[in-house]
């Protein structure tokens, strides 16, 4: 489930990487190597592997900007954003195109399709802003090698979510930016991904767990927001065309992300 609630529009920095709501997320998995270009997170646990990520709508922020804090309702207290129905997931072992639900477990690699809509509790958050995806969470047991979010996924054909009523699914997935986190250029920068959202847009996106589930839980990420950035003029006209409409805003703190 993904579960986003947004504390204060401003959070210290210093705190924000620690305090981002946790998301748990389950998203289809697919047979075989997937055909879609993933994103991975990076070693050092906060943010991705910039590798990958080229091309994509790019916004760059500092220290300045602060975060915000998003997640699935009740994931944490005082969120600024929640992330609703993010509990509802679909799950796809390989070569499936059908999905299941949480139990039971698959066994094996597998993939998730996740479903959420948001809902800003923030007064201070009054328009578009980006939601992002900035960590995972360490304690359930996956390394960041073992989990891959898929930035250009294909639909399994003939996908059927019948089995996970809740699911709420209309036929495609949602764009992703990327959001440069120049902390202490030139030795300190964090690459996350997410969408530009607001009030009520609703986002699908789908994770690959590439080895298999430890124990009965689900990969968790933190989120993120922060106000929308004019993205950099290579990507601007390429973030025109393809994200208009879509947005989950976050805020940072600012402080220190650690």
């Amino acid at each position: 489930m993904i579960a986003v609630r947004l504390r204060t529009l401003w959070i210290d920095r210093k705190t924000s990487r620690g305090w981002g709501a946790a998301i748990a997320v389950l998203i289809l998995a697919v047979a075989g190597p997937a055909a879609a270009t993933p994103a991975v997170f990076a070693t050092e646990g906060w943010g991705f592997d910039a590798a990958g990520l080229a091309g994509r709508p790019t916004f760059s922020i500092d220290e300045s900007v602060p975060f915000l804090a998003a997640g699935a309702p009740g994931s944490a207290p005082n969120l600024d954003i929640e992330l609703i129905g993010t509990t509802n997931i679909c799950v796809l072992t390989p070569g499936s195109s059908v999905c299941r639900g949480a139990n039971p477990a698959p066994t094996g690699p597998f993939s998730v399709l996740v479903s959420f809509t948001v809902n800003v509790l923030n007064p201070a958050v009054d328009g578009p802003f980006t939601l992002m995806l900035t960590s995972l969470v360490g304690s359930l047991g996956y390394a960041p090698s073992e989990v891959a979010i898929e930035l250009d996924p294909a639909i399994p054909a003939g996908l059927d979510t019948t089995a996970v009523p809740a699911f709420v699914f209309d036929g495609e997935l949602d764009a992703f930016v990327h959001v440069r986190d120049l902390y202490a250029p030139p030795t300190t920068i964090y690459d996350y991904v997410g969408w530009t959202v607001q009030q009520g847009s609703r986002v699908v996106f789908r994770y690959d767990v590439l080895t298999q589930l430890r124990g009965s839980s689900y990969p968790q990420f933190t989120a993120n927001a922060v106000p929308v950035v004019v993205p950099e003029p290579a990507t601007a006209l390429l973030f025109g065309l393809g994200l208009a409409g879509l947005s989950l805003a976050g805020g940072r703190r600012a402080g220190d992300r650690a």
